[in-house]
């Protein structure tokens, strides 16, 4: 799997959530991670979730850290079991970042922040919603957007940031290293994913 960090800001509209957006955008040929920083403001007729559609959910954020994950011939439920790897490998790693002075709570593909006793964190800031995220399949390959808020000022649901958590464990990470470790982590799962089927006998 490639990876690929874009160094400008770019809104999402949800229009990037398509097949060959690594290849046609970036260059970036096959299965792979973009990631890149900007606003997340997506219209109606670009929802993928039909529980947002129901809802008439408002998707918005003044700043997010963005990643698409697209990976070739897969089904929807493998790329649903993805999306929540990726999810659980950002829980860990701000946990590991944040020496668990951070709690975060995910359930299925949602990231909340969670009072700790011995933290610092203030009450009024737990059980906030950090992330959004979504996968879907075309007909040549799954893919995934997975956002997660850099700022949280403005957004149509409580929710907390990136830059919420620095200010909360009292150290600051630049979002290109956020970025970075998140990719190089979930490639690392994914490439010693496929070397696991690879090592085994079939049975009779």
């Amino acid at each position: 799997m490639k990876t690929h960090f874009v160094d400008k800001k770019i809104k999402y509209d949800g229009s990037q959530l398509r097949s060959l957006f690594g290849f046609l955008d970036y260059k970036i040929q096959g299965d792979s991670i973009i990631s890149w920083v900007g606003p997340c403001d997506i219209p109606m007729d670009k929802i993928v979730d039909g529980q947002d559609l129901l809802e008439g959910s408002t998707i918005y954020s003044e700043e997010m850290l963005h990643f698409i994950i697209e990976i070739f011939d897969a089904k929807l439920i493998q790329m649903v079991l993805w999306q929540r790897l990726f999810c659980e490998l950002v829980k860990a790693e701000i946990l590991n970042w944040s020496k668990n002075k951070i709690n975060l709570i995910r359930s299925g593909d949602d990231l909340y922040l969670k009072l700790l006793d011995d933290s610092n964190i203030p009450v009024k800031n737990k059980d906030l919603k950090l992330n959004i995220s979504i996968a879907t399949v075309s007909p040549v390959s799954g893919l995934i957007h997975f956002g997660i808020n850099v700022s949280s000022k403005n957004t149509p649901i409580q929710t907390t940031s990136i830059n919420d958590l620095h200010e909360h464990v009292g150290t600051e990470r630049s979002i290109k290293d956020w970025a970075d470790e998140i990719m190089f982590n979930f490639c690392k799962e994914y490439e010693s994913s496929f070397l696991a089927t690879q090592k085994v006998k079939w049975v009779k």
